[in-house]
């Protein structure tokens, strides 16, 4: 009896190795398809086909914070940052604000890519505006189309690095302090 478990257990590990390779080719179709698609032309089933159920959770998730926006009216970004980081380094910033890193509510071009990046935040767990990964202390300016270019760029590059949450929110921090000078 015990040779034959040893037997089933050596077929199945000679298996799952060519199922794992199977699986892996099958994410990475659906991933080029999905981003082929775009965001807002993908369906819910390509997108639920890609992500692991604990993504599609941090995503609902993180969906249902902002849709509390109006029970959860947080406009005092400087203080949600100081609760978080303290107060930045004296004489670090002339006029230092609560920043979000990627934009909150711009308009025109720069709203058009901070609503992509937004979506990417989203759909890896992170909440854009509540969120504190996307919160930061910077100088009250920069919020320009090239610098929401740029962070769009960046967190694109940490999605598909296949790297998930930790990779976006360690890019996104990064973003923060090398694109805006923010601190921490």
């Amino acid at each position: 009896m015990a040779g034959g478990r040893a037997a089933a257990k050596v077929a199945l590990k000679g298996i799952a190795k060519p199922l794992e390779q199977l699986l892996k080719e099958c994410e990475e179709l659906v991933a080029k398809d999905f981003m082929k698609a775009g965001r807002k032309g993908a369906t819910t089933f390509t997108r639920d086909a890609e992500e692991s159920l604990a993504q599609r959770l941090a995503r609902q998730e993180a969906r249902g914070l902002s849709a509390n926006v109006a029970e959860r009216q947080t406009t005092k970004w400087s203080e949600k940052a100081a609760e978080l980081y303290g107060r930045p380094p004296a004489g670090m910033f002339t006029n230092a604000h609560g920043h979000h890193i990627v934009f909150k509510g711009a308009a025109g071009d720069a709203g058009t890519l901070a609503n992509k990046s937004q979506e990417i935040l989203r759909h890896f767990g992170i909440d854009p505006i509540h969120g504190n990964a996307n919160l930061i202390w910077a100088q009250n300016a920069n919020h320009s189309v090239a610098n929401a270019q740029e962070v769009l760029r960046r967190l694109t590059a940490a999605a598909n690095s296949g790297g998930g949450r930790q990779a976006v929110e360690d890019a996104l921090r990064k973003a923060g302090r090398e694109v805006f000078g923010g601190w921490p």
